[in-house]
């Protein structure tokens, strides 16, 4: 009745009565705000249902329908619902309800790395090899994050400056590098690659070949010096002493002389007549 009083007809005339009883509307809120815009609030969206009703709604997809390229940080409706074991917003006694969801923007990582090398190249003279080559690269990341949202980059940076070792020249007997050190070298990300050649320079190494009068009590009759760069040949040739009546008893000197690579010690040879 309009006075809210249920008026029931006689006695005698009910059979069966069923009463239904209307549950009292209520309005729920999903309230989307972006955390990385402080806060601000995105939009809402205001659910209606009658007191113990479970309407079907899904914050996915009205974040999918509403905004794009971004996250879910913190969402009250499906924590809650997940807690009650449902799915969607149900509507209770206690009045209208609030649910806040909070939103990050997606980010792309576009970073990228470039490498600078530093190559020492090891050579005598002539060109050819004299050792491997010592190599050092350094990797620079430019680490770059795009806010998907805003399209901005919010990290943009590259890695802070590293530093090339230093490196010794290898030691190869009888040679004398053009450099002995390479010092240790500060390196940034937009430095060029560079390459550095060391030459090897053949040391002089020295000997002699020297003539022996075996019948005289070992009398020196000559004594040459040779001279010549490491590897290097001398096409030395024995004197001839015939004319004054000697001849070769014996001789350690080869037909070929290689000078070695001792510089140290004297590359002699003897001539004994």
């Amino acid at each position: 009745s309009e006075d809210g009083v249920i008026k029931l007809p006689a006695a005698d005339t009910i059979s069966n009565v069923y009463l239904v009883f209307d549950g009292d509307n209520r309005t729920d809120t999903v309230e989307y705000y972006d955390e990385d815009d402080n806060n601000k609030l995105l939009f809402s969206d205001s659910v209606k249902g009658k007191v113990g009703q479970i309407k079907s709604y899904s914050t996915a997809d009205a974040i999918k329908k509403n905004v794009k390229n971004y996250t879910v940080d913190k969402d009250e409706l499906t924590t809650e619902n997940a807690n009650q074991g449902i799915n969607g917003i149900k509507f209770d006694a206690s009045g209208n309800h609030t649910y806040k969801v909070y939103l990050k923007h997606a980010t792309q990582d576009n970073s990228a790395t470039v490498s600078v090398s530093q190559i020492i190249n090891y050579n005598y003279q002539n060109g050819n090899k004299a050792a491997d080559s010592n190599t050092q690269i350094l990797q620079f990341t430019h680490h770059v994050t795009k806010d998907l949202v805003t399209g901005k980059n919010t990290v943009d940076h590259w890695d802070g400056e590293k530093s090339f070792n230093s490196v010794t020249s290898p030691t190869i007997a009888g040679y004398t590098p053009s450099e002995k050190t390479i010092e240790a070298k500060p390196v940034k990300h937009d430095d060029v690659s560079s390459s550095i050649d060391i030459v090897y320079t053949p040391n002089t190494q020295t000997g002699s070949v020297t003539y022996i009068d075996d019948d005289d009590h070992g009398k020196i009759l000559a004594n040459d010096e040779l001279s010549g760069a490491s590897d290097s040949k001398s096409y030395y040739k024995v004197r001839d002493y015939s004319d004054q009546g000697y001849k070769v008893n014996s001789s350690n000197v080869p037909d070929i002389i290689v000078f070695d690579h001792n510089e140290s010690a004297s590359q002699d040879y003897e001539v004994h007549l």
